[in-house]
């Protein structure tokens, strides 16, 4: 939970017009890190372009 709140700090709520997502994904205990822009074509597909670093991480007690 610590770790939570951590990450909820140092990644506020985005502006709305915003195009940056950032992921933390956790499995197994290993949590990953992703960071993405997405952009929307003339058909209103979206399309995901992975920017990096990427990375995981395991914290600790």
């Amino acid at each position: 939970m610590i770790l939570t709140n951590i990450l909820k700090y140092l990644f506020p709520v985005p502006k709305k017009d915003s195009n940056r997502v950032v992921t933390f994904a956790n499995e197994e205990d290993f949590i990953s890190f992703r960071q993405h822009t997405l952009k929307k074509d003339e058909h209103g597909d979206i399309e995901l372009t992975e920017l990096g670093p990427r990375f995981e991480m395991r914290a600790y007690a």
